[in-house]
């Protein structure tokens, strides 16, 4: 008997369990529906709010485009009456004046017989003058009629097209209030439809709290029935416990009968929930397709907006992208320009050093040029006299200032002088040799007499005809064996 009661009080805790479950389910069910209900109930609001402002709105520019028309209307009345009124007293004018000038012209014309002074040309050529001056002014009276008359028809062309207009704006202007007026009682429809559907589920509400509160009570009764029923196991006996579980047998039974009918009730309000859903939902599906196309609409503007914060957020990005890489390149050519600077000092201290070396050859080769046009103009001299020695010492002396490239030179340019002169070949004289075909410079004899000079100037010409490119120095060191050549320039 313990095992089936404590069986059937487990079976009693699971179906609580299970109930209260479902009913928080239901619960939350509930309150998001009635969120949902609330958000749309708001935006229905505004939506009808701002449908009405748009109302007012076009009712006043309709009032005051008709208050606009009606003034514009009457101030073309008024114009056009005055100018009939003017045109009236300038017609009734004209006919008084032509017919006192018709009466003079008669009496002009025909003159009376009892009058004995007869008129002369003078005065005849004078009422003629007035006669062309009064048919000019009649014809301009009669072409201002006809301007008048055209200006009155266009004015009347003009009333007639204002009227048309104003006819058209008052057509549309109740045209577009019976519209906006179609959609208010759309929007009161599905919101008397929408506060029907909120006290329904207020009423579901509270019967959802009575079964809640039920519930409770019968969980309370039943922790009560079990404290009761351990006390009564501890202070009785078996008998007692019989008794006291055929008590609570029949009470655990009407407590099941109770718990159906809970179900039963909660099943008959499932069901009614669901036939109002789809009454509701079978009445109102033009507000429904109305509210389907206001959420399209709103989804859309959502993801056009999503659309453009993200386009928004490449954007950046890739402007960040192009900062930083616009940065990279504005360093890099930083850099450059740096180098670009040191570069052209550098060529430009190279240019200022090739320049000093170009002088510096030209001046040997201008020096090398009057020596050769000197050398010519003095005589052949003896080898053995003392003229030919203080010749021979300024000649070498001058020949070891000179560069090679600038002997070479001088060089070639004698030969090439010899060559064009090739009748004077044999006309050249050693008197070292005493042959004729070489000169004393290039005579061996010479050069073998003249090594002795040589070494005794070695030391000199070593020291004279150094330069080094690296250093940009003179009489120093040669350019093979600089210190510096590891460097980099």
């Amino acid at each position: 008997m313990e095992k089936q009661h404590s069986k059937v009080i487990e079976r009693l805790d699971l179906r609580v369990r299970t109930l209260q479950q479902e009913l928080e389910t239901q619960q939350q069910q509930h309150e998001a529906a009635q969120r949902d209900h609330a958000a749309q109930m708001d935006q229905i609001r505004k939506q009808l709010t701002e449908r009405d402002e748009a109302a007012a709105i076009v009712e006043r520019e309709c009032s005051e485009l008709r208050q606009g028309h009606v003034k514009a209307i009457q101030a073309f009345e008024a114009t056009i009456e005055q100018r009939q009124r003017e045109h009236t007293a300038a017609v009734t004018n004209k006919d008084a004046h032509i017919a006192k000038l018709q009466l003079m012209v008669n009496d002009l014309m025909y003159p009376s017989t009892a009058s004995p002074i007869v008129d002369d040309d003078s005065t005849r050529h004078r009422l003629e003058a007035q006669l062309e001056l009064t048919t000019s002014e009649l014809d301009k009276e009669r072409e201002l009629i006809k301007a008048q008359t055209v200006e009155i028809s266009h004015l009347k062309d003009e009333i007639k097209r204002l009227h048309r207009v104003s006819v058209c704006s008052s057509s549309d202007f109740y045209q577009l209030r019976s519209e906006l007026e179609h959609e208010i009682e759309d929007k009161r429809r599905i919101m008397e439809e929408a506060n029907a559907a909120l006290q329904v589920q207020a009423r579901l509400e509270e019967e959802n709290e009575r079964i809640k509160l039920t519930h409770d009570k019968t969980q309370r009764d039943l922790a009560d029935v079990l404290r009761k029923l351990a006390t009564t196991e501890k202070e009785r006996g078996s008998a007692d416990l019989l008794a006291k579980c055929s008590q609570l047998e029949a009470e655990n039974e009407a407590l099941a009968s109770q718990k159906k009918q809970i179900e039963h009730e909660c099943m008959r309000l499932m069901d009614e929930l669901l036939a109002i859903e789809k009454v509701e939902s079978s009445a109102a599906p033009d507000a429904h397709s109305d509210d389907k196309m206001y959420r399209r609409e709103i989804e859309q503007l959502k993801l056009q907006v999503n659309r453009e914060v993200r386009k928004y957020q490449d954007l950046e990005q890739s402007k960040e992208a192009k900062i930083h890489k616009l940065y990279k390149e504005l360093s890099d050519l930083e850099s450059l320009v740096e180098n670009k600077v040191f570069n052209e000092t550098e060529l430009e201290e190279a240019i200022e050093c090739e320049k000093r070396k170009v002088r510096l050859l030209e001046g040997r080769l201008r020096e090398e040029e009057e020596k050769n046009r000197r050398l010519p103009i003095h005589a052949p001299l003896s080898p053995t006299s003392p003229q030919y020695s203080l010749f021979n010492r300024h000649h070498h002396q001058q020949q070891k200032r000179s560069s090679t490239g600038s002997f070479s030179l001088m060089t070639s340019t004698s030969m090439d002088t010899v060559s064009d002169h090739g009748n004077l070949l044999e006309s050249v004289y050693c008197e070292i040799c005493e042959e004729y075909g070489h000169e004393v410079m290039t005579c061996n004899a010479y050069k073998q007499k003249t090594i002795m000079d040589d070494e005794d100037d070695d030391h000199y010409d070593s020291r004279s005809s150094y330069y080094c490119v690296n250093c940009d120095v003179f009489d120093t060191h040669p350019t093979e064996e600089c210190p510096n050549q590891d460097e980099t320039f």
